[in-house]
């Protein structure tokens, strides 16, 4: 899939889209503790905590569980109340659980850069697997969560439903986006944009997308 947004103002290539989004998150990327972390324990926990749930509410807790638990060792020697209160923090008890196992599976075992070894943590999915790959390990992979799925929909003119993600063309148009170069900056540009510009209610007026999107050029801003 070559072209973006058949049938509107402007077609994007692939090459287009990718250079726009890199050009943005390069004058707009946004500062996170977790996005210059080391650790892989860090990254997926920063990952995990960031599931359906914004980025703003994670910093804080982020910050104290890093303090409080630099290794996966610190945190199975915790109190079930110390982690529960963590994760209380993010509206997130049950997460403790998940974290749990993840901790005891790190210590015994060191996962390499791979999505295939990173899926085997207890807790890791698909999509905390292609964040630190691409954000930590230097590896391109596919990014896809509730916003990315948001601002696509729009550019295609299509509409937005839960499933979408997991729809055959939405996957191919995913994979046909991805960059094997700068795929760090192109997965941050889309999840930055998605959240700054692109949101529930779109600021469409200063979107670098506008141009090539559908639902701006049929007056479609909101859906």
């Amino acid at each position: 899939m070559s072209d973006l947004s058949i049938g509107c103002v402007r077609r994007f290539t692939a090459n287009q889209f990718q250079e726009i989004v890199i050009a943005w998150e390069l004058q707009n990327s946004a500062e996170y503790p977790w996005r210059t972390e080391q650790k892989l324990w860090l990254q997926l926990a920063a990952e995990m905590m960031l599931q359906r749930t914004r980025a703003e509410q994670v910093v804080p807790v982020f910050d104290e569980f890093r303090a409080q638990f630099p290794r996966p060792e610190d945190f199975l020697d915790a109190s079930d109340y110390e982690k529960s209160r963590i994760f209380g923090r993010l509206g997130l008890r049950w997460r403790k659980v998940t974290m749990t196992n993840a901790a005891a599976y790190l210590c015994e075992q060191q996962p390499e850069y791979s999505a295939e070894s990173l899926r085997r943590v207890p807790g890791v999915g698909e999509y905390v697997a292609a964040a630190v790959l691409s954000f930590h390990g230097g590896k391109r992979a596919v990014l896809i969560d509730s916003n990315i799925v948001r601002l696509l929909c729009r550019i295609e003119g299509r509409e937005q439903r839960p499933e979408i993600r997991r729809v055959r063309w939405f996957r191919e148009l995913c994979e046909s986006l991805t960059p094997c170069k700068d795929v760090k900056l192109y997965n941050y540009g889309l999840l930055d944009l998605s959240r700054k510009v692109c949101r529930v209610k779109p600021i469409c007026e200063t979107c670098p997308l506008s141009s090539g999107c559908c639902s701006f050029a049929y007056g479609k801003r909101a859906e």
